[in-house]
C-alpha cells in the first residue's frame, strides 16, 4: 500500500503519531494504524459496500475520529435504508460524544422508524448509561429483550449496565450469550476482563485480553486495559499504542504517565499531564500525575501546588490524597503525611497500601510500636498481602523476634500481590543461617 503518512490524520494526531513511533513499541502501533489505513483503502475501493463503510465507521469511532465516523456510518445506513442495524450504529457517535439530552433527542427521532423493536429500547438504554443509570437502563433493556431475547447490542448492553451497577454475575452472563451467539463481538471479551479487574482477577483479565489482541488490531481499549494491568516496559508500549491510535484520549494518557512515573521516565510523564490538565483543567487525575512527576523531579512546591488543585477538584480522590502524603513524608511534614495516610486508607477501604507506606514512615522514624499498629490494621484488611507481611518480618526483626519474623517472611512468600521475593528469601535464609 502507498503510504501517506504526512496527510493521514488531523495536526494533532499526525505529531502525537510521530513521538510515539519514535519509541519502543513503534512496529506494533505502525501495525495498528497500517490495519486503519486498510479498512479506509478497501471502503474507498468499494463505495457502494455496506459492510466495508460500517468496519471502517466502527473502528474510526474507536479511535475517538467522531465526525469522520458519523460520516461514515451514515454512508454505510444510506446504503441500507431499510437496515434499523445500520441506523442504530450512526446513534452509538452520538452515545460516544456524551451528551446525554442530545441522545435521548435522537432516540426520540430514532423511535418513529425502531417503534416495537429492539432497537427502539435500546437506544433509551444507552442514553442513561451516559449517565451510568443501570437500573433506568435495564428498564429498556427488559422491554428489548423481550421482543427478542438473543439480539446482540441489547446483550452487550446489558452485560454493560450491570457491571456498571455491580451485578457481576448477571453481567458475565450477558457477555457470555454474546461470546456464544457472536464469537467476533469483542465488546463481550472487553466486558468479561473489566469484570475480573474488579474482581481482583488480574491474571485472568490479562488472559482474556492477550486472546484477543490479534484480532483488536483496530481496538485501542484492547491495548489500553492490557497496558493497565502489566508492568514495566510493556506496559509504556502498550499504553504508547493505545493513545497513538487514539488522540487525545485522555484516560489512556494519565495511564501511560503513570506507567513512565514508575520506570522513571518523569519529564515525559510531566508533560503529559501538563498536555491533559492544559486541555482539560478541571481533570482532577490529571493534576495528581503532574504532582507525582514533579516530585520525582524535585519540584516539590510544584507538587504541592498540583496535588492540592486535585484535591480541590475532588477532595476525596485517593490517588491524589495517597501522593500528597507521600510528598509530605518526603518534606519532613509528618504529622501531615499521617494523617493523609490516614484519608487515604478511609477512602480505600480494601486496599492496604495507605497502611503500609504509613507504617514504613513510623519505621523509618523509628515509632515501631506505630508501625506495628499500622500494619495490624493492614493485615486485618487483607491477611494474606504479601508486601504487609514481608514489612512486618523487617519489623519483628529489628524489634529482635527472629522467631516471629521467620514465620512472616514465610507467610509473605505464600502470599499474594507484588513483593521482593528475592529480599524476602535473604532474609528468611540469614535468619535460618543464624538459628
Amino acid at each position: 500500500m502507498k503510504r501517506h503518512h504526512a496527510s493521514r490524520h488531523t495536526t494533532p494526531l499526525t505529531a502525537l503519531i510521530a513521538a510515539v513511533l519514535a519509541v519502543a513499541g513503534a512496529n506494533v502501533a505502525e501495525a495498528q494504524l497500517d490495519a486503519l489505513e486498510a479498512l479506509q483503502a478497501g471502503a474507498k475501493a468499494a463505495p457502494r459496500d455496506a459492510a466495508a463503510q460500517t468496519e471502517l465507521g466502527r473502528a474510526l469511532l474507536r479511535a475517538g475520529r467522531l465526525d469522520e465516523a458519523e460520516r461514515t456510518l451514515k454512508k454505510a445506513a444510506q446504503l441500507q435504508r431499510a437496515s434499523l442495524g445500520a441506523a442504530y450504529e450512526v446513534l452509538k457517535v452520538t452515545f460516544e460524544r456524551g451528551d446525554h439530552r442530545a441522545a435521548r433527542g435522537a432516540c426520540g427521532t430514532f423511535k418513529k422508524v425502531a417503534a416495537d423493536t429492539p432497537y427502539e429500547h435500546l437506544c433509551f438504554a444507552r442514553a442513561f448509561l451516559i449517565w451510568r443509570r443501570s437500573s433506568r437502563a435495564m428498564e429498556y433493556l427488559g422491554a428489548a429483550l423481550a421482543l427478542d431475547p438473543d439480539h446482540i447490542e441489547s446483550l452487550i448492553a446489558v452485560g454493560d449496565a450491570e457491571r456498571i451497577s455491580g451485578s457481576y454475575d448477571a453481567a458475565t452472563r450477558a457477555y457470555e450469550r454474546v461470546r456464544t451467539l457472536a464469537p467476533q463481538r469483542l465488546e463481550a471479551v472487553l466486558g468479561l476482563a473489566r469484570i475480573a479487574i474488579a474482581r481482583g482477577e488480574k491474571e485472568t483479565a490479562i488472559q482474556l485480553l492477550r486472546a484477543v489482541r490479534p484480532q483488536g488490531s483496530t481496538w485501542p481499549e484492547v491495548t489500553f486495559e492490557l497496558g493497565r494491568l502489566v508492568q514495566g516496559s510493556e506496559a509504556v508500549d502498550l499504553l504508547r499504542q493505545a493513545v497513538a491510535f487514539r488522540a487525545n484520549w485522555n484516560i489512556a494518557l494519565l495511564a501511560l504517565g503513570e506507567a513512565l512515573v514508575g520506570s522513571g521516565q518523569f519529564a515525559e510523564a510531566e508533560q503529559i499531564a501538563v498536555d491533559v490538565t492544559t486541555r482539560e483543567p478541571g481533570l482532577a487525575e490529571g493534576h495528581t500525575l503532574l504532582g507525582r512527576a514533579r516530585q520525582a523531579l524535585g519540584n516539590r512546591q510544584g507538587a504541592e501546588v498540583a496535588l492540592s488543585q486535585a484535591l480541590t477538584l475532588v477532595p476525596n480522590l485517593p490517588e491524589a490524597t495517597l501522593a500528597r502524603a507521600d510528598l509530605y513524608a518526603e518534606m519532613e511534614r509528618y504529622e501531615e503525611a499521617f494523617a493523609e495516610y490516614q484519608n487515604a486508607a478511609g477512602l480505600r477501604p480494601l486496599d492496604v497500601e495507605p497502611m503500609v507506606r504509613a507504617a514504613r514512615l513510623c519505621v523509618r522514624l523509628q515509632r515501631m510500636n506505630l508501625a506495628a499498629a499500622y500494619l495490624d490494621r493492614a493485615l486485618d484488611r487483607a491477611p494474606q498481602s504479601a508486601v504487609a507481611l514481608a514489612l512486618y518480618g523487617d519489623l519483628l526483626v529489628a524489634r529482635g523476634d527472629r522467631a516471629e519474623a521467620k514465620v512472616m517472611y514465610e507467610r509473605a512468600l505464600q502470599g499474594t500481590g507484588l513483593v521482593d521475593r528475592a529480599a524476602v528469601e535473604d532474609a528468611l535464609r540469614k535468619l535460618n543461617s543464624a538459628s
